[in-house]
């Protein structure tokens, strides 16, 4: 479902001319783990803001992808955005956004976040913002989405109303920035959405409120659940580039090019374009996973924990491991297994791979 979009995505940033490389013979040069085996490699995704949005560089979303070429496979990982990076003295989903007040190193410094926190070595990073990602849905005419669960958000934000009074005097701003409910203090600045179960057609604006909400009912209010939206809005994208045939169709490729070439941003090197779009054709097929590194009471995969005191924080909400600050031991684990396609289990003890049973052999 992902190799699609993500491997599509550096091609379109190139321009349509490396689609050239599609119709000559020429084996897939990418990272290769062992010798002579087709590539397995990770390409971390991060989704932000981007212009004139609150906290433009911070990540909403954050993907690891695993490619495995030889299973044909595609394996997605999604990391919280509120997990502490030690590196970074802060939650993961600012790593970007400090390096790029660095001066564009915000590539560099994501990725070394996420391989502290996953023991994964990262090939490729692609950053993609908002407007890149509705105006990319738009010009596939929409997705199909089957929504979960029915849900209510009466907190989302509306664009260019971040910082809108609300009628509120110049004084009076101060405190009701700290008020207990912002949506009581600056109504103004949110609008009420909700989804239904089913099948939905979603066009750009549609699908980033889907992804976007923090405040829904129904258990879809959290960061976890936002994840498993991503996931599934990835798909859909997938589903309809193939119903398409975008990788071979040069009118949508070119429009795609207009729409987002501006609005990515990406380490893969453009000698390396054509091999992506070939592995991608190759790949259509591909079997697809995912999961979320999900806190204490959100189901599987619960291998986070909010700490009891967070003075050690700067006083913010933030998840670390359940084994304790700074020791990554369990993800990593999990991560590993999860990548190299087994039935990872997360027990109190630990992360488990539960052997199938014996079949019994009927006595005569």
């Amino acid at each position: 479902m992902l190799s699609t979009i993500v491997l599509t995505f550096p091609l379109i940033k190139a321009g349509f001319g490396f689609v050239y490389g599609l119709f000559i013979e020429k084996e897939i040069d990418l990272p290769q783990l062992k010798k002579d085996e087709p590539a397995n490699f990770n390409i971390l995704i991060l989704g932000i803001g981007g212009g004139t949005h609150d906290g433009p560089n911070l990540t909403d979303t954050i993907i690891l992808a695993h490619i495995n070429q030889k299973e044909n496979s595609v394996s997605m990982l999604s990391l919280p955005r509120d997990m502490w990076s030690p590196s970074q003295t802060a939650k993961i989903n600012a790593a970007y956004a400090f390096g790029e007040e660095k001066g564009d190193k915000g590539i560099e410094q994501a990725t070394t976040a996420v391989e502290e926190i996953t023991g994964q070595e990262i090939a490729y990073t692609i950053v993609v913002d908002f407007k890149a990602f509705t105006e990319f849905i738009d010009h596939l005419d929409g997705i199909t989405i089957g929504v979960e669960r029915s849900f209510y958000d009466p907190q989302y934000p509306i664009t260019g109303k971040e910082d809108d009074p609300c009628g509120h005097e110049e004084e009076e701003l101060e405190e009701l920035a700290t008020a207990a409910s912002q949506l009581e203090a600056f109504p103004c600045r949110y609008k009420a959405i909700s989804f239904e179960k089913g099948e939905q057609e979603m066009n750009g604006e549609m699908a980033l409120e889907y992804v976007r909400s923090r405040h829904g009912t129904n258990g879809e209010g959290s960061d976890f659940a936002r994840s498993r939206r991503q996931q599934k809005v990835i798909e859909a994208i997938r589903n309809k580039m193939l119903s398409l045939g975008f990788i071979l169709n040069p009118v949508k490729i070119y429009g795609a090019l207009d729409i987002i070439s501006s609005n990515i941003n990406t380490d893969v090197p453009q000698d390396k374009y054509d091999d992506f779009i070939k592995l991608a054709g190759k790949m259509q097929n591909a079997k697809t996973r995912s999961a979320v590194i999900n806190a204490e009471g959100e189901g599987e995969n619960e291998l986070l924990v909010a700490p009891f005191n967070l003075q050690e924080f700067g006083g913010q909400w933030v998840l670390v491991p359940r084994i304790g600050n700074e020791n990554f031991e369990e993800i990593h684990e999990f991560t590993k297994c999860f990548f190299e396609g087994d039935n990872c289990v997360v027990t109190e003890k630990g992360v488990a791979t539960p052997t199938p049973k014996p079949t019994r052999t009927q006595s005569r």
